[in-house]
């Protein structure tokens, strides 16, 4: 069982498919859109896609979808993808909000889900 977080594009996308092609039984397919991770679960074939659409910032939700796998029988693979990528141009006008944000989402959601 694997749970992956920014599930719902690129890399993250990418590694859930991965997964599933290289047998994984079940994915936790985390991602704020959750349009994106219930599509996604659906072309999982037969490995078990389930799609939890949450902003990683909300530590609360994340961590209940990380109870739950372990309530299901635990966890042999996390990928903490999910990220806000920002360029130069965000520098050096960024607003303290924006900054929390990009803080919550690469830093503390990263460590609260490798606890």
């Amino acid at each position: 069982t694997a749970l992956v977080t920014g599930a719902g594009s690129g890399i993250g996308r990418a590694t859930a498919l991965a997964l599933a092609a290289k047998g994984a039984a079940r994915i936790y397919l985390v991602d704020r859109e959750a349009v994106s991770v219930e599509a996604l679960a659906r072309e999982l074939g037969a490995c078990e896609g389930v799609p939890r659409g949450l902003d990683v910032q909300d530590t609360e939700k994340l961590r209940a979808v990380f109870d739950e796998a372990a309530a299901a029988g635990g966890l042999d693979i996390v990928l903490n993808n999910a990220g806000m990528v920002v360029g130069k141009q965000l520098f050096p006008n960024t607003s303290r909000a924006k900054l929390d944000a990009i803080i919550a989402v690469n830093v503390t959601a990263v460590i609260l889900g490798t606890q």
